[in-house]
């Protein structure tokens, strides 16, 4: 099986054990994934409408690699998404209202269906709860990191499923979640799970360690296969 994955930094930092999980099942792996960039190809903004970081001008380039390798399944995680756009006439969208909406979802679509004409089954990666201070942030230290990164969590984890279910009637689309690998309990995120630090923790708290990506990579793949209603072989399950 050939298997890609698309998304920005937060699949950049799980590849290494992706790739090693995929070596040992005897897998094909293609990354189509760049560090801080969305899977669409708009420019995203700050919320004062300055450039957000990343230079993304190769993301269509590199998905155009990805579909040349005729992945049987690809594998997506946006959560740098979450930044304002700018509609055609370039007013600065703010996320989560319905404008920033009305741009985002069919720029979402657009890449959907160039995966889907390519022959790949596309698996949407619930975006997960990442902030491993209490809810709401109060009495937290670093506040202003947790708003936001609880903040960012919202809106992306809104967009997400309501952009799927305008899109769920396609052939070869399809969902799952890892909160309850990464994030059982809701906030706090646990720190460690099964004695390992999985994500960054600090001012972080979003990228995969080292450890932590080595751990994750064999679970989120045996939930692929169940999405898929694919049974892995003995011994190829996490």
């Amino acid at each position: 099986m050939t298997v890609g994955v698309v998304g920005d930094s937060v699949m950049i930092s799980a590849l290494p054990g992706l790739q090693a999980e995929a070596d040992r099942r005897g897998w094909l792996f293609v990354n189509g994934a760049h560090r801080a960039c969305p899977v669409g190809y708009e420019p995203l903004f700050l919320l004062d409408g300055t450039p957000a970081p990343g230079q993304c001008d190769g993301i269509k380039s590199l998905h155009f690699q990805l579909m040349v390798a005729r992945p049987d399944v690809i594998v997506w995680l946006d959560i740098n998404s979450r930044w304002a756009r700018k509609d055609s006439a370039g007013t600065l969208l703010q996320p989560g209202t319905q404008a920033w909406k009305d741009e985002l979802y069919p720029e979402w679509t657009m890449v959907l269906d160039r995966f889907l004409a390519a022959g790949a089954r596309v698996v949407v990666v619930m975006p997960p709860l990442r902030s491993q201070q209490a809810a709401g942030c109060k009495g937290v230290t670093s506040a202003a990191r947790c708003r936001e990164v609880q903040s960012q969590d919202a809106v992306i984890r809104e967009a997400t499923p309501e952009w799927f279910a305008s899109v769920a009637d396609r052939q070869g689309i399809y969902m799952i979640e890892v909160d309850s690998l990464l994030c059982p309990n809701g906030y706090p995120c646990p720190t460690r799970i099964s004695g390992i630090t999985v994500r960054e923790t600090g001012y972080d708290q979003t990228h995969f360690t080292a450890a932590g990506a080595a751990w994750f990579a064999p679970h989120l793949f045996d939930r692929v296969l169940a999405a898929l209603n694919v049974e892995p072989p003995p011994g190829q399950t996490g």
